[in-house]
């Protein structure tokens, strides 16, 4: 099931996070609404290995407000333990998917990392229909001068991990709102 993002009126956004935020987090809500929590994390590289700063992230076309950093981290204990230690330059918490909970919580979601003079970098993430509230995402995606391959970014999936939410700083005190389909 192909999950887009869609244009979500202010009175939507507003009520939603009014929503969450009485709620505390993941779950089902009066009426049905589920939040399913993501935390996406990316290692944007050149060819090279090292990292690549200041590139774009958009999730299912809506770009995130953070650029990739210019230098590697180490995950620590903040992340699921078979990813600590896995370098990384990019991290978002702020992303959930939003449904019906009677109607199947599985989605697609594409992650395209843009830097000018770069070709576009492409990972879907399929997460599963399940029960779990919270979905880890991570994954390496290497750019490549403009001009030195397709126009359009080879596809590669995610890694996805089922796991509670563990404590981090939050990239943002609201999250952004991916609506499966049907919402």
């Amino acid at each position: 099931m192909k999950v887009r993002a869609r244009m979500v009126s202010m009175a939507v956004l507003v009520g939603l996070s009014v929503l969450v935020a009485g709620c505390g987090g993941s779950g089902v809500y009066d009426g049905g609404l589920v939040e399913i929590g993501l935390t996406m994390i990316l290692r944007v590289q050149y060819a090279d290995g090292n990292a690549i700063g200041d590139a774009r992230v958009y999730v299912d076309g809506d770009r995130d407000d953070l650029y990739t950093d210019p230098e590697f981290w180490a995950l620590d204990e903040a992340f699921p333990a078979a990813w600590q230690d896995f370098e990384a330059n990019w991290f978002s918490d702020r992303w959930a998917l939003y449904g019906d909970a009677a109607a199947p919580r599985g989605g697609r979601i594409e992650l395209v990392v843009r830097k000018l003079g770069w070709t576009d970098g492409l990972t879907i993430a399929v997460i599963p229909d399940s029960p779990d509230e919270h979905f880890w995402v991570r994954d390496t995606i290497t750019l490549y001068p403009s001009g030195s391959g397709d126009a359009e970014p080879t596809p590669q999936y995610a890694e996805v991990l089922a796991a509670p939410p563990m404590e981090t700083a939050s990239t943002s005190e609201t999250k952004r709102h991916i609506l499966l389909p049907g919402q």
